[in-house]
């Protein structure tokens, strides 16, 4: 590598730069510049950070585009468990009244079962009777209730429901008690708004082996997705 002398400027040829060297010509010692770098190699680096940057936001929102249908459809799952627990609940509790009465009821007094607060989505055992009101800290409830209503102590951004937002459900079966005891079935369901749509999220459950209305078998105690809210 050729460096130049600092005093007289006379070239010398080294093998390596950053040491000291003696000028061949007027004997100086000094120590040579670093070479300058590279043409084109600060405008590379320069390039390099520019295509980071802008490929992070990308890189993001590829991330976000994957993960958050993903988050949703978590979201909506752990929604629907609530309603699902609670109607087997609402089952295992009609089993043991039948049981001990041999018939069915759709009062939730005789059947001693109510839906724990803090519901999202309201409870039908029945058509006929009154609903626990959930408007307030402190819930109404009457004898004659047949279910609850959603809590709106709870979610207050919740749409109203009713039990007249039940459609007919899968194997033909009708909500409450059907038939004479002991020869019946009893069929109960939960409706709620699960997103920002106005379509509910409805189940059902029954005492009854039922066909559902893609040929699935559905059986007893087994709830069933009436309406499925997520998919729309």
């Amino acid at each position: 590598m050729r460096v130049f002398c600092t005093r007289c400027g006379a070239p010398n040829e080294v093998a390596t730069a950053g040491r000291m060297v003696n000028c061949s010509s007027c004997g100086n010692q000094f120590l040579p510049a670093r070479p300058p770098p590279k043409p084109g190699s600060g405008g590379a680096t320069v390039a390099l950070i520019v295509v980071a940057v802008l490929a992070v936001p990308c890189l993001l929102g590829v991330v976000a585009a994957v993960a958050l249908p993903s988050y949703m459809r978590g979201s909506v799952r752990a929604k629907q468990s609530e309603c699902k627990s609670t109607l087997k609940s609402m089952y295992t509790a009609q089993r043991a009244h039948f049981a001990e009465r041999d018939r069915y009821t759709s009062l939730l007094d005789e059947l001693g079962y109510r839906p724990d607060r803090g519901n999202l989505y309201a409870y039908f055992a029945g058509y006929e009777g009154t609903l626990e009101d959930r408007r307030g800290q402190s819930a109404r409830s009457s004898p004659n209730d047949t279910g609850v209503t959603v809590d709106y102590a709870t979610h207050p951004q919740a749409g109203a429901v009713d039990v007249d937002d039940v459609p007919s459900l899968a194997g033909g079966v009708q909500l409450g008690v059907a038939g004479s005891c002991p020869d019946c079935e009893v069929t109960m369901a939960c409706a709620g708004n699960i997103d920002e749509d106005r379509t509910l999220d409805i189940w059902s459950v029954s005492t009854k082996d039922r066909t559902g209305p893609g040929g699935e078998g559905i059986a007893p105690g087994e709830p069933f997705n009436e309406v499925n809210d997520s998919s729309r």
